[in-house]
């Protein structure tokens, strides 16, 4: 799975650094088009950013382990997430706003 495929490892995301993560939907499963990509920008935060980092964000009420990344490597880019070694893919961007923007940089950095 790649990023443009029309496939999104998650929807609808909600983060905050007193509650984590969650989603109300399922891993891969969204209501997204291609133009809703997350686009990440961790250019700030990117002394010690991490290639990859890992953390526990709930899908449907479940906990779930995650890889997150951004693609290519740098500090701005797609956002992806591997979720249960599901592959990786996108982020849609359906509810995503500064609160997870801030979640993710700082999970990378902390690697």
């Amino acid at each position: 799975m790649f990023a443009g495929d029309n496939v999104f490892a998650a929807d609808d995301l909600s983060c905050s650094d007193e509650h984590g993560c969650s989603s109300w939907n399922a891993p891969y499963v969204d209501n997204c088009a291609d133009s809703e990509t997350v686009g990440l920008d961790c250019a700030l935060d990117s002394e010690g950013l991490s290639h990859t980092a890992t953390a526990s964000i709930s899908f449907d009420g479940q906990a779930r382990s995650v890889q997150m990344r951004i693609a290519g490597g740098g500090s701005r880019g797609v956002l992806e997430l591997n979720i249960d070694g599901g592959g990786w893919d996108a982020v849609c961007d359906d509810g995503f706003g500064q609160a997870e923007a801030n979640w993710f940089c700082s999970r990378l950095v902390l690697g």
